[in-house]
């Protein structure tokens, strides 16, 4: 089965730690949520009520700290108020955090491939190990937002606290070359990650 968005299943939200963001639905039992995560202390969990997250891949930048984090849920139970995502960190932060639900992801280790960078707007050069993967990528970037690669379904970038800018975006591939997505914008103390699933 294709890889699909589900519906409106989308959501964006920021504020201090913990944060809940909140999908418009309850997400079907089965399906795949991934959540991005953008945070000046580390995000220690991302849970719901039914469901816990598995974080993918990190990376922060060289200062003032900013973190990037790709999460998902993997078969998540679904059920009453499992709509309800809390981000939780190490330390009182701000946080802002995305997410989605997917359709046709593979529901036995899913995660493929996952790299980034603590220096640059680009998270570097992956290849998928089959066709038609799903593909998060987020970047972070001081005093101006960063702007979503070429081709990507946007996020909506959001400021995470006064000066520190985030964006997070997802692709589904229509084949299986190697994707290589740069973030937009000036870099200034930027950060970005790449994870694909299959």
């Amino acid at each position: 089965m294709a890889i699909a968005l589900v519906g409106s299943q989308a959501v964006k939200g920021t504020g201090a730690t913990p944060l809940t963001i909140v999908l418009p639905g309850n997400p079907t039992a089965g399906n795949f949520i991934a959540v991005v995560v953008g945070s000046s202390n580390a995000a220690s969990t991302v849970a719901s009520v039914n469901d816990s997250y598995t974080r993918a891949v990190r990376r922060d930048n060289t200062g003032p700290v900013s973190y990037v984090d790709i999460w998902y849920a993997n078969i998540p139970a679904g059920g009453a108020n499992s709509n309800s995502i809390v981000i939780t960190a190490t330390a009182a932060t701000l946080i802002a955090g995305w997410a989605w639900e997917f359709s046709g992801v593979a529901t036995s280790s899913p995660l493929d491939q996952f790299g980034g960078s603590s220096t640059t707007l680009s998270p570097g050069s992956l290849t998928p190990g089959v066709a038609n993967e799903l593909w998060i990528s987020a970047a972070s970037n001081l005093t101006n937002a960063p702007t979503v690669p070429a081709s990507w379904t946007d996020g909506i970038a959001q400021l995470v606290t006064g000066v520190v800018h985030d964006d997070a975006a997802y692709l589904i591939e229509s084949g299986s070359g190697a994707i290589n997505p740069t973030w937009g914008g000036t870099p200034s103390a930027p950060c970005s990650v790449l994870a694909s699933f299959n």
